[in-house]
């Protein structure tokens, strides 16, 4: 009897630390970042590392000058972004899946509405080549784009994203160059500004 009513404490006392570490889960950020470092401004989101498939991974195998963060790895210093919340901890490269184009955060429609397409024209910016991923800041959103095989630095190609992501001017557009790093199996982010 003794020790059900133990096990029965632990158990609640075990469910109170899970509701607590849920109300607890928060992102970090956004962090701090120098042009010099390899960053595409001066503050990286949770969102951006998340999308490019970063959890995983340290900030030291993102960044040449890691952003100053209490957390090594990116999936603990962004459990939201990364799904980890509630959990062990993020799978490596945990994150949206790479698609054609996807918003990074799913939309939000409220019951009984459609969403319609529309065409976001994208000049492949500086560098880059068909394989690359891109992230375009458009409507206050951030959406991954591939670019089609064959496409060059400089060829505009089309895009269809939610209408209520379109935007005439999108802005804020960055890539990413998945090259080796040499003294690790890590990735280094290659960013440009179109």
């Amino acid at each position: 009897m003794a020790a059900h009513r133990i096990g029965a404490r632990l158990s609640g006392l075990f469910y109170l630390a899970l509701a607590a570490r849920a109300e607890d889960c928060a992102d970090g950020g956004p962090f701090k970042c120098t042009d010099d470092a390899g960053c595409p401004s001066p503050e990286v989101s949770c969102a951006q590392l998340a999308a490019l498939k970063q959890c995983g991974s340290r900030f030291d195998q993102i960044f040449d000058r890691p952003p100053a963060t209490a957390h090594p790895r990116v999936g603990e210093a962004c459990p939201v972004a990364c799904g980890s919340c509630g959990s062990g901890g993020p799978a490596a490269g945990a994150g949206p899946s790479r698609t054609t184009a996807g918003r990074v955060a799913p939309p939000r429609a409220s019951s009984g509405t459609r969403s319609s397409t529309r065409s976001l024209k994208i000049t492949a910016p500086a560098g880059s080549h068909g394989g690359h991923l891109l992230l375009v800041e458009t409507a206050g959103s951030v959406i991954k784009v591939d670019v089609p095989a064959g496409v060059r630095a400089g060829e505009a190609f089309d895009v269809p994203v939610l209408a209520e992501l379109w935007s005439e001017r999108p802005v804020a557009r960055l890539a990413l160059d998945g090259g080796p790093v040499a003294s690790g199996d890590g990735y280094k982010l290659r960013w440009w500004s179109l």
